[in-house]
């Protein structure tokens, strides 16, 4: 359901936008064929289909398609990098879940997910309190999306805010192993 969700934004956007892009990366690749699908539904035409013999991601988005259809592992970073926008899926609609933030963050990319971060709650929370990424029910998507996409200073403040809050939280874990061992060694003198 998202991602027919997505495609009609992205069908409307694409009035506004000619030269915009749509990258879907389904989590599960056995959903190659259903998102393919839809994909040819909405918008009568076939994606692009990625497989990693058709060389660097860069190079791949610059072929004369506008959607494309990712089904390969290890390339998600790449995909981000070569983002202006990304949206973090499995969180428009109940019992929803989300995926990771922390990785498009950490790269600077205007991030936006739905209400149902539920796996990933304290780190939503927490980008949310730095004002690092936009959540919004699906009603709303499509006006985030097209403001951000037309606005190219709120866009650059999202993707500072966001580049700040993963750094203000680097070296925690270092942090923390500190904290435990000195516990363990005060423990141990007693």
């Amino acid at each position: 359901m998202e991602e027919k969700t997505i495609l009609n934004i992205y069908k409307r956007l694409k009035e506004k936008f000619k030269t915009l892009k749509l990258v879907l990366i389904p989590r599960h690749h056995e959903r190659l064929r259903e998102v393919k699908k839809n994909v040819v539904d909405i918008l009568g035409r076939e994606p692009a289909i990625r497989d990693k013999s058709q060389g660097p991601v860069f190079k791949w988005l610059n072929q004369n398609h506008d959607v494309f259809l990712v089904g390969t592992f290890g390339e998600l970073l790449e995909f981000y990098s070569a983002s202006t926008l990304v949206f973090v899926g499995k969180s428009l609609f109940p019992p929803g879940g989300g995926q990771n933030i922390i990785e498009p963050c950490a790269l600077g990319r205007v991030v936006v997910c739905g209400p149902y971060m539920g796996n990933f709650r304290e780190v939503t929370e927490y980008f949310l309190e730095e004002r690092a990424i936009v959540q919004t029910y699906s009603r709303e998507l499509e006006k985030h999306i097209f403001h951000l996409l037309g606005d190219k200073k709120a866009r650059k403040d999202l993707e500072g805010h966001a580049r700040r809050a993963v750094d203000k939280k680097r070296g925690i874990v270092s942090k923390n192993v500190k904290i435990v061992e000195s516990i363990i060694e005060e423990q141990k003198q007693h």
